[in-house]
């Protein structure tokens, strides 16, 4: 299994010269627009990149409510991103559509499925594999039935990546779950905590859910720690370190 990081900030990519125990590297839709990316991608060309949130999540959910006009010119950053991705090799987007208030909004549903098509076939002219963000352990049960039912009225083919979050109550104990009821195909584990409020990411905790994740009918092939913003240099030092002894040792 491979392993990734998770960035924020374009000038955090700078740590990717200390860091020798991921070959996959995560960062925000927002940051392909910022200037120094293309010298921060070309000096660090031997990882893979892919791109969390291609447009922004509040985004994503406000686009079946926004005036045509506008919505046009978010659907045009869109494509661009997408253009700058496919330029530079990436493969990989996330977007995180409000599933939950579609399944009671008709309306709000239809106008949803109409611009995640256009952007599902956006991303398939730039041969980019999109997939939706699941998070986990948020009601992860109505989750799963309302993706699979939108999805299906869709007609959307996609895959999901599951964001992992570890600090929260009973997230260990649905794990077994999460793996026996999981219906779609997923190559990537997100575990996500946050260091900034004393959550740390542990050894036995990524091999407990590495352990649980094989027993489930998904593709799982990489999984990406992230720690939240403002994590410090230091910190990613020994995420790094730890890197090394789940996929490495």
């Amino acid at each position: 299994m491979e392993g990734g990081i998770a960035f924020y900030e374009c000038q955090e990519l700078e740590l990717l010269d200390e860091l020798k125990n991921f070959s996959r590297v995560e960062i925000p839709g927002d940051m392909l627009d910022e200037a120094e990316f293309n010298r921060f991608f070309s000096e660090n060309s031997r990882y893979k990149f892919q791109i969390r949130e291609l447009l922004s999540r509040k985004i994503v959910s406000d686009l079946p409510d926004l005036p045509f006009r506008v919505c046009r010119e978010l659907l045009a950053l869109f494509e661009q991103r997408c253009e700058k991705m496919a330029k530079s090799g990436i493969r990989n987007a996330t977007l995180t559509p409000d599933i939950c208030r579609s399944a009671a909004d008709e309306e709000y549903a239809g106008k949803l499925k109409d611009i995640l098509l256009c952007m599902a076939g956006i991303c398939s002219r730039h041969n980019i594999d999109l997939s939706f963000e699941l998070r986990i352990p948020e009601n992860f049960e109505s989750a799963i039935i309302l993706t699979r039912d939108f999805l299906r009225k869709s007609s959307l083919y996609t895959r999901l990546m599951i964001d992992f979050h570890l600090h929260e109550p009973k997230s260990f104990e649905i794990l077994p779950q999460v793996a026996e009821t999981f219906p779609f195909k997923s190559d990537c584990w997100r575990l996500s905590f946050e260091l900034k409020s004393c959550n740390y990411l542990s050894a036995e905790a990524v091999k407990r859910v590495m352990a649980v994740s094989r027993q489930g009918s998904w593709e799982q092939q990489y999984m990406i720690f992230a720690p939240g913003s403002c994590a410090g240099a230091e910190n990613y030092r020994q995420l790094d370190l730890l890197a090394g002894e789940c996929f490495h040792g």
